[in-house]
């Protein structure tokens, strides 16, 4: 999806991974212009999500680099996971109907809010987001737990990842997702004989497919880190573009044609930023050589 500043200028929206902002944030004169000439200010918005925040706010410096990199261009805030999962079910299958995003940053905003250093330190002032931070670790280890037993508790037809598997492996996990999620909306859900269709969970449906083509690759290691990296990629249905790392850029290729609201959803991995900050050197070296 677009968004669409108030002075009529559109943006095409660009779902950037923790690891992706960490390594732009490290190698500015590579990554850090690959990404520039790849996703022009003029015609991209960036957007981080709130997991993103806690990973870089535990380093001042990698904070202190990430606000002085994007402070420069609008940038979003995204929604949780669970806040879009929440739309999503009000929205009752009028999945156009999400909003992502939760927070506008931006060199022009008038007031403090559109500062991202502002906003950040008022948002952990208050003592749910500071508390939510500080047990976000506990909280990976305790998911990734409920994700390696969904792996012992599901019984796949073959000993590699398939796309048959995938389907089950979210029919099987789907109830369960939604029971996390809110039990007791889902308790009487169930009561009230209501179907349900996953259809109209495209984060959960992106969610639970990057947990299959990890918990039953073979060459998989559990690493409760992984969990911040699926939920970050939940948001990738409503985004123009995503930059992730090579493992779950070939997962979003395997289930493009599965998810419409993700099949115009363009991906690219760090290696295609290095590719374009080598082009762009090699076109200013021609440029400027002599003769």
């Amino acid at each position: 999806m677009t968004w669409k500043s108030e002075s009529g200028n559109e943006y095409k929206l660009v779902l950037l991974d923790t690891n992706i902002l960490s390594e732009i944030l490290k190698h500015p004169d590579v990554e850090g212009r690959g990404y520039l000439r790849l996703f022009p200010p003029s015609s991209y918005a960036p957007c981080f999500s709130f997991l993103s925040l806690i990973e870089m706010r535990r380093r001042t410096d990698v904070f202190e680099k990430f606000v002085s990199f994007f402070s420069l261009c609008p940038i979003f805030l995204l929604k949780t996971f669970q806040q879009i999962l929440d739309e999503e079910r009000k929205a009752n299958g009028e999945v156009s109907l999400v909003q992502p995003l939760l927070q506008a940053f931006s060199p022009l905003g008038v007031n403090e809010s559109y500062s991202i250093k502002h906003f950040t330190a008022k948002m952990f002032s208050d003592p749910f987001f500071a508390n939510y931070e500080r047990n976000w670790r506990s909280e990976e280890s305790e998911i990734i737990q409920s994700w390696l037993a969904n792996k012992t508790n599901f019984h796949p037809t073959k000993s590699a990842p398939n796309a048959r598997d995938a389907e089950e492996y979210l029919s099987f996990s789907c109830l369960q997702s939604l029971a996390r999620f809110d039990l007791d909306w889902l308790a009487q859900e169930i009561k009230q004989g209501r179907d349900f269709d996953i259809s109209s969970f495209p984060s959960l449906r992106v969610s639970l497919y990057s947990q299959y083509y990890r918990l039953f690759d073979p060459h998989w290691k559990a690493n409760p880190q992984e969990v911040t990296d699926v939920l970050i990629y939940s948001a990738a249905p409503y985004m123009d573009v995503v930059i992730s790392e090579a493992f779950q850029a070939e997962i979003f290729k395997k289930i493009r044609d599965k998810i419409p609201e993700q099949a115009s959803t363009e991906v690219f991995t760090l290696r295609d930023l290095r590719e374009k900050s080598k082009e762009c050197l090699t076109t200013e070296c021609s440029r400027t050589a002599p003769g």
